[in-house]
């Protein structure tokens, strides 16, 4: 695996290949939770182009000129008055959506300005209400208030996961019978070849696997691999369940298992990461939580690091960048921006293998979205895709994250069968306002270098993963989060007679933590543009050295989830082929 350009005390190695006098115009990139541009065209003084919202509400209005310029008019003018719900109003009547979404952001725009271009304290209750208020007056196909780019609920930088949302959204019925084939063949009959054989469809019954995991705890044996690595599995591809007999099954391929260079567990044949069990019972006991919500973590900017980046600039405002100090200037960039904080959102306990693989994940996202880290080649890193433009971007501050996109969730008519189907993951984007005070300002929309970026990421999911494992880690923790609440939403437990007492959210089955770094410093890259700019991506990640982990394999891959049950008659028998 492709190791990351900088030394151990987190500066970059030098790159400077020839000397040539730059001047200051800089744009720079804050991430792992967010990238941040910021661009200073020749001779203009920085304190200039740092504004806060206010002046990107006087931008013109973004309404589509193809649509009702009175609709236009009567918005800007209610607008002026304050009179937001009249505004709404006025906008639900628009019959073009591209000019309804354009006047939507202009209410948006309109709103940060009027507010200080922050969002602290009270202020990010108004824009709640705000939220709400767009929700009630317009149909939600007409915004993106679900998620994704240009959307205005204010996801965080970094993983996000809302598997409640994706089974509201995508549960459908599979009228073809597929599903109800599949449920018979996992019923009748079953062989139990060893463990570490490859199978494409291997069941897993998670009622006996608990009462197995029971009896060797009581007995204080240790769990063995076969235990440990859910058999071998490497996808949840299908979930059945049997009222009458009591089982309640996860199937998909499986195999044998070995340990890669960085001590990650994947199958032998693929290369692929295994499914863990001790990611299974983090994501059942996150889904039975009341009420249940979105999981996830962020790497943040601290405010005072980006307003310190912001007064650095504004000392070099007009000044000329000798390539001999290009690096010391950079550097001191980065040490402005200082060390970034972690930070885990609902219910995730920090030290957990699966907070890990999320906060891995992100970070070496970022590091390929600045070119810190081999990419493959049909995902070029932003950086070059902003230097091949050969102009510098405005002011903004760019925001990637990890989201759940399944294409849909099937199930058998008598609901006894159940798979996903997509992909599961992918990147989103948005750029942000950044105040001189160093708050960052939703603004809904995502320029077309960082949709280029972000939608590249995504359509190449799988050739990333294959490269980086970590990436089809992450897949899995999705892929488990979807399963769980699956397995709540539909009472799957209650049906198969499930207790859940060990691995429940109530259960006494002891998740191993691990060490979880709290915050991390900030890298950096860049790119000379015409010798005329500096492009300094400046990103705080997590750089996790797993092979000096007690438990430092990554998590395996769930691309599909289906449950699909072959009970054994003998009741210890946990798995089947």
């Amino acid at each position: 695996m492709t190791r990351c350009p900088f030394r151990s005390d987190g500066r970059m190695q030098d790159r400077t290949a020839r000397r040539s006098t730059v001047r200051s115009a800089t744009v720079f990139a804050f991430g792992v939770a967010v990238a941040t541009l910021l661009t200073f065209p020749p001779g203009v003084v920085p304190h200039e182009v740092f504004t806060t919202g206010n002046a990107r509400a006087e931008e013109t209005s973004p309404a589509d000129e193809t649509g009702d310029k009175s609709a236009n008019a009567q918005v800007d003018r209610l607008l002026e008055r304050g009179d937001y719900p009249a505004a709404l109003t006025a906008i639900a009547s628009v019959d073009h959506s591209s000019q309804r979404d354009a006047l939507l952001q202009q209410v948006v725009k309109t709103w940060v300005a009027g507010h200080g271009g922050a969002l602290g304290g009270g202020v990010r209750a108004d824009f709640d209400t705000l939220i709400n208020l767009i929700e009630s007056t317009i149909e939600p196909e007409s915004w993106n208030v679900v998620g994704g780019d240009g959307s205005i609920m204010p996801f965080p930088g970094g993983v996000y996961v809302d598997a409640a949302g994706v089974l509201t959204r995508s549960l459908q019925t599979d009228r073809h019978g597929e599903l109800e084939r599949l449920v018979r063949a996992a019923f009748h009959g079953g062989s139990f070849a060893a463990v570490r054989t490859a199978s494409p469809f291997r069941k897993v019954s998670l009622p006996r696997l608990e009462r197995h995991v029971r009896r060797l705890l009581d007995t204080q044996r240790p769990l063995p691999e076969d235990v440990r690595f859910l058999a071998g599995l490497q996808r949840i591809e299908y979930v059945f369940v049997d009222d009458e007999r009591g089982e309640l099954v996860i199937a998909g391929p499986a195999g044998d298992w070995t340990r890669d260079d960085e001590g990650r567990v994947v199958a032998t044949q693929t290369g692929r990461p295994v499914l863990w069990l001790d990611d299974l019972v983090v994501m059942l006991r996150l889904a039975w939580r009341s009420p249940p919500a979105p999981v996830g973590c962020s790497i943040n900017p601290r405010p005072e690091g980006l307003a310190g980046a912001q007064a650095f600039l504004d000392r070099w405002a007009g000044k000329s960048v000798d390539s001999r100090r290009r690096t010391e200037w950079l550097e001191q960039i980065r040490s402005e921006v200082g060390t970034q904080t972690i930070e885990y959102f609902g219910g995730i306990e920090p030290g957990t293998r699966v907070a890990r693989v999320m906060i891995e994940a992100d970070y070496r996202m970022k590091l390929v979205g600045m070119g810190l880290e081999a990419s493959v080649p049909t995902v070029p890193c932003y950086l070059d895709l902003v230097a091949r433009q050969k102009s510098a971007p405005a002011l903004n501050v760019l925001r990637w994250w990890f989201a759940v996109d399944y294409d849909a969730i099937t199930a058998s008519p008598d609901r006894r069968g159940y798979a996903l189907n997509g992909q599961g993951v992918c990147v989103l984007s948005e750029n942000e306002l950044l105040t001189r005070t160093g708050q960052q300002v939703h603004t809904g929309e995502s320029n077309p270098l960082n949709r280029q970026f972000a939608a590249a990421f995504t359509d190449h999911f799988s050739e990333l993963a294959d490269v980086y494992p970590i990436y089809a880690d992450l897949q899995n923790v999705f892929d488990l989060a979807v399963v769980t609440t699956l397995l709540r939403a539909e009472q799957l437990p209650r049906r198969a007679g499930w207790a859940m007492q060990l691995f429940g959210p109530a259960g006494d089955y002891e998740v191993p933590l691990g060490h979880t770094p709290q915050t991390v410093e900030t890298v950096l890259a860049h790119r000379v543009v015409d010798r005329r700019r500096i492009i300094a991506g400046v990103s705080g990640g997590v750089m996790l050295d797993v092979g000096k982990l007690v438990d430092r394999v990554a998590l395996a891959t769930n691309d599909n989830i289906e449950a699909t049950i072959t009970p054994p008659e003998n009741t210890e028998q946990w798995w089947w082929d």
